[in-house]
């Protein structure tokens, strides 16, 4: 991956040594260098993770066959605590699912979910939801939650997302890979999707309960089959960068 704002990489030698570097100036994690098949080098996985080839797409994916909150999940714990402003941005994705009644649109039920978190599991997430067939709407697909020790307690705000099947569904070779961004600045927190060229905010909240991190944690879960849901390019980035692109997707190693 490529950055260039005070990012420190992620830096991972497989079968010889694994090393994952994360400092409270950044993370950064493309999953570029894991070995194929195994689960990611410095992330805690419940359930069954593992990196994959997709085309020239090279990404993590969960390959349970029912996806159920807590059980399938993939977390990783910071060498430093961040205490200060922050940004938290990833791409995902999911090889199956919706497309029917409606072509091309996702499924609502399918919810890949990012938080950021202290030591007790209180903070904030960003869920995504696949798509609006089975019960969802344009202006709920991407959700602001307060956790509170471990739990979503409150739902601080809902936004437009993504409504798009997943990739097979969408008869495509390789994940499209939808970009996400989640800023929390003093207590502000803005959820963003990449609309064409630019970040467009979706959702907006205030909270001060929660001013200290620690972690951070991805869950998927709701589906019943082998939907597969995927993740690539997350990046943790202390301070408020410039509202620059999404990093373009990496060639597969």
């Amino acid at each position: 991956m490529n950055g260039r704002m005070k990012i420190v990489h992620v830096v991972v030698v497989v079968l010889v040594m694994s090393v994952l570097t994360s400092f409270a100036e950044s993370f950064v994690c493309g999953f570029d260098t894991d070995q194929i098949d195994q689960s990611p080098v410095g992330w805690d996985a419940r359930g069954v993770w593992k990196v994959t080839v997709w085309g020239t797409n090279k990404v993590v994916e969960n390959v349970d066959l029912k996806g159920v909150p807590s059980e399938s999940s993939l977390g990783h714990v910071f060498s430093e605590p961040i205490d200060t402003s922050w940004v938290v941005d990833f791409k995902y994705d999911w090889q199956w699912g919706g497309g029917k009644p409606v072509a091309g649109e996702g499924v609502y039920d399918h919810v890949i979910t990012m938080d950021m978190l202290d030591e007790t599991a209180n903070g904030y997430r960003v869920a995504v939801h696949q798509g609006i067939l089975n019960g969802g709407a344009p202006g709920r697909l991407m959700e602001i939650r307060r956790i509170d020790a471990g739990n979503p307690t409150k739902l601080l705000a809902q936004g437009k997302g993504y409504s798009h099947a997943g990739w097979k569904s969408l008869t495509q070779d390789q994940p499209v890979l939808y970009p996400v961004r989640l800023k929390w600045d003093r207590g502000a927190l803005t959820a963003f999707r990449y609309a064409g060229s630019a970040w467009e905010p979706v959702a907006k909240a205030s909270d001060t309960n929660h001013i200290r991190f620690t972690q951070i944690k991805f869950e998927a879960f709701g589906w019943n089959d082998s939907e597969t849901p995927e993740l690539d390019d997350v990046t943790v980035t202390v301070g408020s960068p410039a509202d620059t692109a999404p990093v373009a997707n990496q060639d597969a190693q």
